[in-house]
């Protein structure tokens, strides 16, 4: 539309001359709607060499991933489908610019600086949005329902809906763009003369200017998404297996049903002890226990009934199962986030004492408090004891609900509070990092166990998260591409219908750097906003996961901060980009050829 209107606007005189010698609007229109489908053409066609030349390094990606090889070739089908796309996005999103275009009056030609150009009416508007509805929506609809099926209708209904619910969203996103905009263009000037004016300039095109921040934002959300998520799942994981389970090095017993893990743990614990720079040792059994009373009141499992498909009524019960670690304490070894209460110490060993997460008995249908004990029964669930036998556990800490991502359980008990065997142990060893690889040689040499480094997990994990986020990261640069163009439509608009303007501050003293000067300010704050609000929002996607994983909320992770900075200045780079190139011949115009007629 932006690329569009540039069209329009640019050949306004041109567009007047032609009407007064005879020229029709229909005949107008035809034009423009010619250099539409030329646009959408090319564009389509180079689309289709991008993506076929993504398509082989997808390709690539996953003939790395998989270690073998696999067979690529061109779909004909995929090709049509963005020609097909591509001309009719272009023409279907160049009515708007078209109606324009028709509107411009012959006398236009007299008053060739006037900056006024032709608007179009509420109906038409609606008459362009229907347009875009029925015409995306059918495209959607085909491509979702491929050939001729009985579904095809439902499937076509899907494409509007799914049409209508992002220009939904588009809108909505663009109303809360314009009030920043507008709370922005509020901002003191502070007797700045050059800062007041690009205020000025961004509250007078407040819609255009929306636009632009939600194109320039969808890029760097897209480029930060990546980068935050993907270290904050490292983040998460990495203090799951180091702090959550008190070590670098987890040693899993080879047991089966019938052999069980205290029969391993003299083996492990002679070979640790032989080895050097260990500072720690911490063993976790686990178990499912059921809740039974709570300070001698029975808990009762709450039962929820609902209505099936079918129309038949179905209930099903809430769990009163929650996993309980029976661990060794040490130091180095936390629990999670607590609540309330206290964390497990060493002197709490052979104690029945319990920490558990607020939440974990019938998702928080009960209140947990400190000081009250809780039955609870063994569970034959995982493969350990058969079940049946019942015991007392004072509450001393509550941890906070949603944060056992990284404890590995919803509830701890200190070793010797209860002996019997569990479905499932682990070793974790912390061991200093010179002595990593000595300590990882002579434990896998162990013929009972087996062996992990949590640094490669991390580095499995990356080499995970690099497969899957290039394809996104290669349509985060492109977004960020088309918010360039965007920007730069948008900065030639502008200056097109600030010409009075400019020449009238030329002719009242300012010098070309000068003016060019307060439009690259201008620009350069709706570039730190775009990249302020995409990155933000990427923050906060980021302290959710975190606070999730982590049990505190982390914005941006540390190792994420130069990509931040990265991107931001990649979007003023941008915004600069776009100015000098659109904005810098009309800037050395001539003050007369401005004001000739005026």
């Amino acid at each position: 539309i932006n690329t569009m209107l540039v069209m329009v606007r640019r050949r306004t005189i041109e567009i007047a001359t032609l009407k007064t010698f005879g020229v029709q609007g229909r005949q107008i229109a035809s034009l423009f709607i010619w250099e539409a489908l030329l646009l959408g053409l090319v564009g389509s066609i180079v689309g289709i060499i991008i993506g076929t030349l993504l398509g082989g390094f997808v390709n690539q990606f996953g003939e790395q991933f998989l270690q073998q090889s696999l067979s690529w070739r061109f779909y004909p089908q995929s090709a049509i489908y963005g020609l097909v796309l591509g001309l009719s996005v272009t023409v279907v999103f160049g009515v708007l610019p078209i109606l324009t275009a028709v509107q411009v009056r012959p006398a236009a030609v007299l008053r060739p600086n006037e900056g006024h150009f032709p608007t179009v009416g509420i109906l038409q508007s609606i008459g362009v949005l229907f347009l875009i509805v029925l015409a995306i929506g059918t495209m959607v609809g085909s491509i979702l329902g491929g050939e001729f099926t009985e579904r095809l209708w439902g499937d076509y209904l899907l494409g509007f809906g799914g049409t209508i619910a992002a220009l939904i969203l588009i809108g909505v996103f663009l109303v809360i763009l314009w009030v920043v905009v507008w709370l922005v263009s509020r901002l003191p000037a502070f007797g700045l003369v050059d800062l007041k004016l690009a205020l000025r300039n961004m509250t007078s095109r407040r819609w255009r200017t929306a636009t632009t921040l939600l194109a320039l934002l969808a890029g760097m959300y897209a480029l930060s998404s990546i980068t935050f998520v993907s270290q904050s799942v490292r983040d998460v994981i990495r203090f799951s297996f180091s702090d959550g389970l008190g070590g670098n090095v987890l040693v899993f017993p080879l047991t089966t049903v019938f052999l069980s893990p205290d029969l391993a743990e003299p083996i492990i614990n002679q070979r640790v002890d032989n080895l050097e720079g260990v500072n720690s040792r911490t063993r976790s059994d686990f178990y499912t226990f059921e809740a039974l009373e709570l300070d001698g009141e029975p808990i009762e499992a709450e039962v929820f009934t609902f209505t099936d498909q079918a129309g038949e009524e179905q209930s099903f019960t809430e769990s009163t199962f929650f996993t309980l670690a029976r661990r060794s304490t040490n130091p180095n070894l936390s629990s999670g986030s607590i609540e309330a209460g206290r964390d497990l110490t060493p002197d709490d060993a052979g104690a029945n004492v319990i920490v558990i997460r607020e939440d974990a008995i019938a998702e928080g249908a009960v209140a947990l408090n400190v000081g009250q004990t809780l039955t609870v029964e063994l569970s034959g669930f995982g493969g350990g004891s058969s079940g049946g036998d019942t015991y007392e556990l004072e509450i001393v800490g509550l941890i906070a609900g949603g944060a056992d991502f990284g404890s590995f359980g919803q509830a701890f008990i200190p070793m010797g509070a209860i002996d019997e065997r569990p479905g499932g142990s682990i070793t974790t060893v912390d061991v200093a990092d010179e002595y990593l690889n000595e300590a990882l040689v002579e434990l896998n040499a162990l013929p009972t166990v087996l062996v992990l480094d949590i640094s490669y997990i991390d580095d499995l994990i990356q080499r995970l998260i690099d497969q899957f986020s290039a394809l996104p990261t290669v349509v985060g640069l492109l977004a960020l591409l088309a918010a360039a163009a965007i920007m730069a439509n948008t900065v030639l608009l502008a200056t097109l219908e600030r010409r009075k303007q400019i020449g009238v501050l030329k002719a009242i003293g300012l010098k070309g750097w000068r003016v060019l000067g307060v439009l690259l300010l201008e620009n350069t704050i709706i570039a730190l906003l775009g990249a302020g609000i995409g990155i933000g929002l990427s923050a906060f996607n980021s302290s959710i996961l975190s606070w999730i994983g982590l049990g505190q909320a982390v914005p941006i992770p540390p190792n994420a901060a130069p990509v931040a900075i990265g991107l931001t200045a990649a979007a003023v780079a941008i915004a600069w980009f776009a100015t000098i190139a659109s904005a810098g011949v009309i800037t050395r115009e001539s003050v007369t050829t401005v004001l000739r007629y005026d």
